[in-house]
């Protein structure tokens, strides 16, 4: 099975598709990884956010969820 990964803003209808496309087996996905590191001085990006977030897509993937 072919997996397509759709990624936008808030308000573009993920969520929607999701509850109103029964036909398609989607997912969605709420990332758990930050792109953020929080410091006492703020925030820093976090510099293995990218690797991060395919391995739990990746993870999902290995569950069964396209």
């Amino acid at each position: 099975m072919r997996t397509i990964i759709i990624s936008a803003f808030p308000g573009m209808g993920k969520s929607y598709s999701v509850e109103h496309l029964p036909q398609y087996k989607m997912v969605d996905f709420d990332s758990p990884v930050s792109p953020w590191i929080k410091t006492n001085e703020g925030r820093i990006p976090n510099p293995s956010f990218e690797q991060e977030y395919i391995e739990a897509l990746n993870k999902l993937k290995s569950q069964g969820s396209y």
